[in-house]
């Protein structure tokens, strides 16, 4: 536990994943789209936790388009 802390924090070390459900419109046009958003993050070490912080991400993908039944 850090100094002032009462319970345990979870910690992340080295690479993670982010998993994000996503749904788009029916309409949406087929190609590239750019998904925006943010990341709200807190880094510590083994003696300090710095003042949480966001960061802005982008998911770029690809829409083929829908099949026609």
């Amino acid at each position: 536990l850090l100094a002032g802390q009462e319970e345990p924090l979870a910690v992340f070390e080295h690479e993670f994943t982010i998993a994000v459900r996503l749904a788009l419109d029916a309409d949406v046009s087929p190609g590239e789209i750019v998904v925006p958003g943010s990341l709200l993050y807190q880094a510590c070490d083994d003696r300090v936790c710095f003042a949480p912080a966001t960061a802005a991400v982008e998911w770029h993908m690809h829409v083929e388009p829908a099949e026609r039944r």
